[in-house]
């Protein structure tokens, strides 16, 4: 108990934490961007999750509606939970925009081997996609690498990494961000408050200010109003709960299976 509370964030801290939780049961812990198992305990444990499912359906339909071909691709870094919360979300935002899509789907294997990840896009790109989606951590730079080498189209993730890597900037319509700040803000208002509830799970989408897309200049430059009006309106149905968006945390692995399967290349 030594420091008000710890923030700690992503999977690979979680085995580390589990030790201080249990060690320190007086240390308050925020962890944020990987589910938490409090089924052993946690009861010092605020875990803060992102409904990156919601922002992935926006970017899902943007790519669908961006797409000449018919075509798009996933690469994904590891499956896992939260990658998986990006497809299924980016699958069905497509889908939602043309139920004939094709989703070219990869996973590198690691957050690290952008080598592997542009081998990869390259192959999906030459297969017919012609806009891109990366959520691979610097592996997915592979996939920013192949579509400035093809002159297809790859969305960034949590950052704007047009604005951050200029030299791809005419390749990346937008990018979809997860509002670490915002949702830790809340987080540690409450905290302070004596409010804030350890011991459980709270979820941040576009309705609790936790996840977003990049509507900039350059992304009114680069994507025709009429698409960005159908954006724009899905995320209000989204935020107004009028649309439900496909999670990971509540499909099976079959469920998954049959999503990914059903937008396979044909």
């Amino acid at each position: 108990g030594k420091f008000d509370v710890i923030i700690t964030g992503s999977w690979t801290a979680v085995d580390a934490l589990n030790e201080a939780a249990e060690e320190f049961p007086d240390q308050k812990f925020i962890l944020f961007d990987e589910q938490y198992d409090f089924s052993n305990g946690g009861e010092n444990v605020y875990n803060v999750l992102f409904k990156q499912n919601e922002v992935s359906f926006l970017v899902g339909a943007c790519a669908e509606l961006l797409s000449e071909t018919g075509t798009i691709c996933f690469l994904g870094g590891m499956s896992g939970k939260v990658i998986n919360d990006f497809l299924v979300g980016y699958i069905q935002g497509a889908q939602d925009a043309n139920p004939d899509i094709q989703v070219a789907v990869s996973m590198v294997g690691n957050y690290e081997d952008s080598a592997k990840g542009k081998d990869l896009s390259l192959a999906m790109y030459n297969a017919g996609a012609d806009c891109g989606f990366n959520v691979a951590g610097s592996a997915g730079m592979g996939l920013l690498e192949a579509a400035k080498e093809t002159g297809k189209l790859a969305f960034g993730v949590d950052s704007d990494q047009a604005a951050l890597l200029p030299d791809y900037a005419p390749y990346i319509p937008t990018s979809a961000l997860k509002n670490v700040g915002n949702a830790l803000q809340i987080a540690l208002r409450q905290d302070m408050a004596g409010e804030l509830a350890y011991g459980e799970q709270a979820y941040f989408g576009f309705a609790e200010g936790g996840v977003s897309l990049v509507k900039d200049a350059h992304y009114e430059e680069m994507v025709p109003e009429e698409v960005r009006t159908a954006v724009d309106a899905l995320e209000e149905r989204i935020s107004a709960g009028e649309i439900t968006v496909y999670s990971s945390s509540t499909m099976t692995t079959d469920e998954i299976e049959a999503l990914k399967a059903s937008a396979a290349l044909r």
